[in-house]
This record gives structure tokens, sequence and C-alpha cells, in this order.
């Protein structure tokens, strides 16, 4: 869901603005309320965009929510018409990802770090590993599926005429890089 549009007020209630909603994300998110807890990060993050706490919480929100509920941040585009194939599984990931380096972004940034920053930035350093490994494998399955029925579709054409993809064999010249279709009559 889409925050609800917002009126800017003056500068100097939106850093408390800013604290009440990422604050009131904190309740409902150990509620399960996912998408309320979103808007709220979400807008506290649009009263104050260098707010580390939100991205923190948005980031833990976004993976634990559907990812068809997700869609702001959805680049797998979970929607899909084919019902053989089951919705991904839980979990915004890509968005997690963007939310946890805007996170370290910011915490580095910092001149001085307390201890407790310290720990906080070590942590979104292993989260970020841990979800750049996830988004990783995601996309390394959607390429797989995606081939494969690229594969099955080209077979489908090219049995009109008796031929398959078995019969071609794409060799890549080491020279140039370039491509080279071989036919192999089977």
């Amino acid at each position: 869901p889409t925050p609800t549009p917002i009126p800017y007020p003056p500068q100097e209630y939106r850093s408390l603005l800013s604290t009440y909603h990422n604050n009131a994300a904190a309740c409902l998110l150990p509620l399960g309320r996912l998408s309320e807890c979103l808007e709220n990060c979400s807008i506290a993050l649009a009263y104050d965009p260098l707010y580390i706490k939100a991205y923190i919480r948005r980031a833990k929100v976004l993976e634990k929510m559907p990812q068809e509920s997700s869609s702001p941040w959805d680049a797998a585009g979970s929607s899909s018409a084919d019902s053989s194939t089951p919705p991904p599984s839980i979990g915004d990931f890509e968005g997690a990802l963007a939310d946890v380096k805007k996170a370290i972004e910011l915490l580095s940034s910092k001149q001085q770090r307390t201890k407790p920053e310290q720990r906080t930035l070590q942590a979104l350093n292993l989260d970020s590993k841990r979800l750049q490994k996830i988004v990783d494998e995601r996309m390394e399955k959607m390429k797989a599926e995606t081939m494969g029925k690229l594969k099955d579709l080209g077979n489908s054409l090219l049995s009109n005429f008796g031929l398959s993809l078995d019969n071609f064999s794409a060799t890549q010249d080491p020279n140039t890089g370039g491509y080279s279709i071989g036919f192999n009559n089977k």
C-alpha cells in the first residue's frame, strides 16, 4: 500500500512526527499489523529521510510482509496471471536490502559513533550480506525458470519442423567473444 498523502507541517514538528510514526510502527510490528507498520515507517521517513531507525524497522517489515502486499518496493512482480506458479514466498527482500543499505550509508557517514551505533552498524552489515545472498538466489532461480520457459517455447515452435533446440549448439569464439550457431542433425 502506498502511504497516505501527508501535509507537511512546519520544520520544527517534522522530527517529532517522524519519531511518533516510527514509535507507532514499533507498536504495530509485534501485533502483526504489517501494512500499517509499513505505512507508519514510510510516513516517518517522509518527515525525516535521515531517520535510521525507521529504515531499519521498515526493512524488518518488508522482509516479513507477503510480497503482493509490498508492491511499492517489489521488483519481482509477484502478481502473475499464471496460476500454476505459486506466488513467491514471504518477503520483499529487494526493498529490505535497499533500506538496510541506506541505514548503513547514514550510519557510516557519522563522524562519531556510539558503541550501540557501532553494534547496529555491524548487525546491519551482516543483514546486508544475508539479504544480498537471498536476493541473488532468487534472481538465479528466476533466471533459470525464465530460460526453461524460453526453451520450452522454442521447442514448441521448432517441433512444427521436426526440430528442437537440442539440434542447435552455440559456441563462443574466444578471440572475438561472438557466438556461432551450429546445427547438429540428430
